[in-house]
């Protein structure tokens, strides 16, 4: 068997071998139309490697199909080949095409973002740069064109971009006129930027339109009445508030301090020292009460609410010490001699 001739096998030069595959991809071509082929192509969810090597073949035959392109950029993002799909993106971009350049500035953005925490100290800032430039080109696109479109609403507002951001809101809101979620962004993004008869607006709405929450956006009503000094409307909120909890009762003290009227702020102090059953709470609003009227120069009232209410502390030595700071402070000797006086005559009594 040793001596029996071997088969020869035919040599195929490299000309006949790309004449042979030209054969296949024409056979191919015929068996399955172009478009036909394509269509399946880029509707494949599934196999991602498969996807990519019917791509590559159909680019090698038409490279300057950009819907091919994009296909297999999208092809490579699926299956996680990240590098690729920029170069692909990259190209596409150089390209201009009307068509696919929001698509391709929405994905590099977004394929950088993603690998951004991953990269060496050394390309994070490159890195950045581009992201910018890319951001700067996105911020061009209609709103539209944009999705998802809370993801770019994010990117813009954490970029100070805020007038892309308020487009975003509109569009979003054109198409669903009660949504929680844009009214509640509109709302911070108005208040953020100051806009606080825009504000107004969406809270007005938030209160119809969210029941469940609406001492929420009552709370933020008056807030937003009180940074305006809108007064009379602030104390109407208040007034509307009170049925939802006693804190909003403090509030009205605070609000008199806001609008200067101090005296108003003192006696409100003073109803809740009376209601109190806590002494600590007590002497807490009891001092708030004294602030008050000295925050008006309101002297006289302090000197006498303080001595109104000296021999309930006469145990307590930082409650005589304000006493007599308040009474000094006041040119009310008389009330400090008197005060001196009757602490005295306690330390010598036996």
């Amino acid at each position: 068997m040793s001596g029996a001739p071997r088969e020869q096998f035919p040599f195929i030069r490299y000309t006949e071998l790309l004449a042979l595959t030209l054969v296949f991809l024409t056979v191919l071509a015929l068996l399955y139309p172009k478009d036909t082929l394509k269509r399946q192509v880029l509707a494949e969810r599934s196999n991602y490697d498969l996807t990519a090597r019917y791509l590559k073949n159909l680019l090698r035959l038409e490279p300057s199909n950009e819907a091919l392109m994009m296909g297999l950029a999208r092809n490579a993002i699926n299956s996680g080949q990240d590098e690729l799909a920029l170069r692909l993106l990259t190209v596409l971009e150089q390209r201009r095409d009307p068509r696919f350049l929001p698509q391709v500035l929405q994905l590099r953005y977004r394929i950088l973002e993603r690998q951004l925490p991953h990269l060496p100290a050394e390309k994070q800032a490159p890195t950045r740069r581009e992201m910018e430039r890319l951001l700067k080109r996105i911020d061009g696109l209609a709103p539209r064109k944009l999705e998802p479109r809370r993801y770019w609403f994010r990117q813009f507002l954490s970029h100070g971009m805020y007038g892309k951001a308020r487009e975003l809101i509109r569009e979003a809101l054109q198409d669903r006129p009660d949504s929680l979620f844009w009214i509640r962004e509109a709302l911070q993004l108005s208040l953020k930027e100051k806009r606080f008869a825009e504000a107004e607006r969406y809270l007005r709405r938030l209160q119809a339109l969210d029941g469940a929450h609406r001492e929420r956006w009552l709370e933020q009503a008056y807030y937003l009445a009180v940074a305006r000094k809108d007064f009379p409307q602030a104390h109407a909120y208040l007034k509307q508030l009170e049925h939802y909890s006693r804190k909003w009762t403090r509030e009205k003290a605070r609000l008199a301090l806001q609008e200067g009227d101090y005296l108003q702020a003192s006696l409100i102090y003073r109803r809740l020292a009376e209601k109190a059953s806590d002494p600590q709470k007590r002497k807490e609003w009891l001092l708030k009460a004294l602030s008050a009227l000295q925050q008006g120069s309101l002297l006289d009232q302090a000197v006498a609410l303080a001595r109104a209410h000296e021999n309930e502390y006469l145990n307590d030595p930082k409650m005589i010490q304000y006493f007599l700071k308040l009474y000094l402070a006041a040119g009310k000797l008389d009330a400090a001699a008197a005060l001196s006086k009757h602490l005295l005559e306690r330390s010598t009594t036996p």
